[in-house]
């Protein structure tokens, strides 16, 4: 009976990944057709403002050695976002062409870059929730369906890299996991921290996705937060154990909580929760060693 049930689930596993590639095929055609058209919509409104001449001038004084100025030897504030401004004197510097036409450039790549990020990110988080079946980028028609979009995604303004910004971090938090490491975290908070640089008003996302940044970090650590006050436990001493399946935080992922107190000693593991484990399981045993921690995990996904 074994031999002819394992064909049967070697089948159906085939079968749900065929499902999984067609899905991520689907939707990844979908976002692809919706940039696209984004792009050739913004490329067809390509333009520069009269406020993107402004920092195609300023750019001009920095290029010539005269420093983020309107007019040479004057100490005036003429731009909105300092990291576009730089941002595109270095590009006009390597490129060495039109500075106008490198704004306009430039601020496109930025806007369809940006829409793309948020696409991705947001079929990762729902990939994250479970969601197998194809995703259909409803929230991205509304840029292609009013035409602010498609003139500002260039205009020679920061627009597009603030479209860029938010699509980026976007994208960045919802892949912290418990695999992110140090250098991912790290690169997450530099760019979540760039906000106040690409517009003033950004400085409010900063706080938001930074609060979000720490709450999904917290949620989603896999090292052993201890916590010790008083006496450590002496062997032979029983363990008062609790189990308990939470859902903390914005974290989709369910995980399992093991509290243990002994003699003011207290510590919290968080581990993965065990597929068979209910979401109101709640198990109250005695525990005589660490050794005996893992055994008794085991039996609880077991009942």
């Amino acid at each position: 009976m074994l031999s002819l049930s394992r064909p049967s689930v070697r089948g159906a596993d085939r079968a749900e990944a065929s499902d999984r590639v067609w899905a991520d095929w689907g939707t990844l055609m979908g976002g692809l057709l919706v940039i696209v058209v984004f792009a050739a919509l913004a490329y067809q409104r390509r333009w520069v403002s009269d406020d993107g001449t402004i920092v195609v001038r300023e750019v001009r004084q920095i290029l010539a050695g005269m420093g983020p100025n309107y007019n040479p030897f004057q100490r005036d504030e003429v731009d909105t976002s300092p990291l576009w401004t730089w941002l595109l004197a270095g590009f006009a510097f390597i490129r060495g062409g039109d500075i106008a036409v490198d704004a306009v450039a430039l601020g496109l790549v930025c806007s369809v870059a940006g829409m793309a990020l948020a696409l991705a990110g947001s079929m990762h988080f729902q990939r994250q929730r479970g969601t197998t079946g194809v995703l259909a980028p409803i929230g991205a028609l509304v840029p292609l369906a009013i035409g602010g979009f498609w003139d500002f995604a260039t205009s020679g303004l920061e627009t597009g890299l603030s479209l860029l910004w938010l699509g980026l971090t976007w994208w960045l938090i919802v892949a912290v996991d418990e695999r992110s490491g140090r250098g991912r975290l790290i690169t997450t908070a530099v760019v979540i921290g760039l906000g106040a640089l690409v517009r003033p008003d950004f400085a409010i996302g900063t706080v938001v996705f930074g609060a979000a940044l720490l709450i999904a970090q917290l949620c989603t650590s896999p090292h052993v937060f201890e916590r010790r006050t008083g006496n450590v436990h002496q062997p032979g001493k029983p363990f008062l154990a609790h189990y308990q399946v939470q859902r903390p935080c914005a974290v989709p992922q369910f995980k399992l909580c093991l509290r243990t107190t002994h003699l003011g000693f207290h510590r919290t593991i968080i581990i993965d929760k065990h597929p068979s484990i209910q979401c109101n399981s709640h198990v109250c045993i005695h525990l005589r060693s660490n050794s005996q921690v893992a055994d008794a995990l085991t039996g609880i996904s077991r009942t």
